[in-house]
């Protein structure tokens, strides 16, 4: 079953699942707004700069990658605390992950990108962040997008929407090593991504409408959930049970954004890592 709770966006991204206090969040990127949903009731704060990637500390506190830096949120979504920021006003943060480790990975891309400005190159960079200070894991980046780590910590999936393709790397030492390409779209881009608990993808097609399950072990598609909607962004598993997938789109030439509510049919998912500081 399929429900919208939420429309009106502009660009719906990076859905978030709090099973520390059962809240359900997602940004929308242009309108510079971090949403939060909780006993049918959603509620927003806006900000003066993009935001677009939203984890949990081993505090249990929410933070978010905004255009200039990453930040600590209090209770009221309010920054209070640094963990680093960033100089180039040109590019803005985009999706991010946690690894099994703990350790905190973010993409940055150029901000002509958001309105049209400019065509798309591969000038962005995916970089770690340690102590305040951020070393570069892939350079030549169009735009970082879905990171989800195998439950054996062994590999990593990586999705470069510009490429329209999901590459896997051996994960070595905190280094993405060895990419090969492993899921390849034509004339649509993988965006957002999730995994389950048999270490399936999930990944969100923006141009096509739908989510698409692959196995890692064939890269075979196994499911697919179409919306109403052409340019799905991302999903995350959700709900106490983790049962119910969070889906976001971004608006198109008809339809504004909307945020979806999946329940699944015994499919399983994780909760996110947690940043160690």
């Amino acid at each position: 079953m399929i429900k919208e709770i939420a429309n009106g966006m502009e660009l719906a991204e990076y859905p978030f699942w709090d099973n520390q206090n059962n809240i359900y969040y997602w940004v929308d990127i242009l309108k510079k707004r971090l949403f939060s949903f909780k006993n049918n009731t959603i509620d927003y704060k806006e900000y003066d700069t993009y935001i677009s990637f939203i984890f949990k500390n081993n505090k249990n506190q929410l933070c978010a990658a905004f255009e200039d830096g990453i930040y600590v949120l209090d209770n009221k979504y309010n920054k209070i605390k640094s963990y680093i920021t960033f100089q180039n006003d040109e590019f803005r943060c985009n999706d991010g992950g946690i690894s099994p480790n703990g350790e905190l990975f973010i993409g940055r891309m150029n901000n002509l990108y958001n309105y049209h400005e400019k065509e798309p190159e591969y000038d962005g960079k995916l970089l770690i962040i340690k102590n305040g200070t951020q070393k570069e894991i892939l350079k030549n980046v169009g735009i970082s997008n879905g990171i989800a780590w195998h439950s054996k910590g062994n590999k990593v999936y990586f999705i470069d929407s510009l490429t329209k393709s999901v590459q896997e790397f051996d994960y070595v030492n905190s280094e993405f090593k060895n990419p090969k390409t492993v899921y390849k779209l034509e004339n649509i881009s993988p965006d957002g991504m999730s995994i389950d608990n048999e270490d399936r993808l999930w990944i969100a097609q923006y141009g096509g409408g739908k989510i698409v399950c692959i196995d890692t072990k064939t890269f075979d598609s196994i499911y697919e959930y179409n919306f109403d909607r052409k340019n799905i962004t991302s999903c995350c598993f959700a709900g106490i049970n983790l049962d119910e997938i969070l889906i976001t789109s971004a608006e198109d030439e008809t339809k504004d954004g909307a945020v979806y509510l999946l329940k699944t049919d015994n499919i399983t998912g994780k909760n996110k890592n947690i940043y160690i500081e």
